[in-house]
């Protein structure tokens, strides 16, 4: 059997959506990590001496970090689906803003709807400016500005800030990203709690926080919780950061 036959093969094994997961969290780590090498160079230079072409790619790496976080999310949602479709007979959105809005609208399972009620705070504020990108044809433009301890920080806006009230602009980037990783990172947590639960009634599998295999994250697989938790201040007790030279 050659390589393409058995990959074939792997992906045949296993439902779209779990393949789809592995996927696009990778793809979501690979714009982050060069989203942040780029902002390194800029926050590290002087305004009128950054390169263009490092400002450039980070505004590029910026608006599909932003893209990329959807796709994960609606990936998440077709995850879910799955397991209430094979197991519940119950059809579900594919999309996360589907399963969203039937969650609003009380039409989902009350142990799912508690599970994704946290996401109501955050979701249409991010929806929109994904919107913008999307349908309404913005772009980000990259602000520099200086922090408490006179560092450099960067801020993002659009190129056309109509939108936008005067004096105000979409944030610091690593601060709402890390903010949208943590209520990433904060869904996973929800929906794991919830599916230890479900997996006992559907397969008969106990599980619980203690018993779940460790993971180990380093190099580009740990960009997302890195950021989530540096930026994001995510917190999870069974969390350990550990640095290295």
């Amino acid at each position: 059997m050659n390589l393409p036959e058995q990959t074939n093969k792997i992906l045949r094994a296993k439902p779209k959506p779990f393949h789809a997961l592995g996927e696009n969290t990778y793809e979501l780590n690979f714009m982050l990590y060069h989203l942040n090498t780029r902002m390194q160079l800029m926050e590290k230079s002087e305004p009128s001496k950054i390169d263009p072409k490092t400002y450039s790619e980070a505004r590029i790496f910026l608006k599909s970090a932003y893209i990329f976080y959807r796709i994960l999310l609606d990936t998440v949602a077709a995850v879910i689906e799955y397991f209430y479709k094979k197991n519940e007979r119950i059809n579900l959105p594919s999309s996360f803003y589907g399963l969203i809005s039937k969650q609003r609208k009380k039409q989902l399972p009350d142990e799912l709807s508690n599970a994704i009620q946290q996401t109501l705070s955050w979701f249409p504020d991010f929806k929109s400016r994904r919107d913008d990108l999307v349908h309404n044809y913005q772009s980000f433009l990259i602000l520099f500005q200086k922090d408490p301890k006179g560092e450099t920080a960067l801020d993002h806006t659009y190129l056309n800030s109509s939108k936008i009230p005067s004096g105000k602009n979409l944030g610091n980037i690593r601060e709402y990203v890390g903010f949208l990783l943590k209520c990433y990172q904060e869904l996973i947590d929800s929906l794991l709690n919830l599916f230890d639960l479900k997996f006992q009634d559907w397969y008969g599998i106990v599980i619980g926080h203690n018993s779940r295999t460790e993971t180990i994250l380093e190099g580009l697989t740990g960009y997302m919780l890195w950021w989530a938790s540096i930026y994001g201040k995510y917190q999870n007790s069974n969390m350990q950061i550990k640095y290295e030279d």
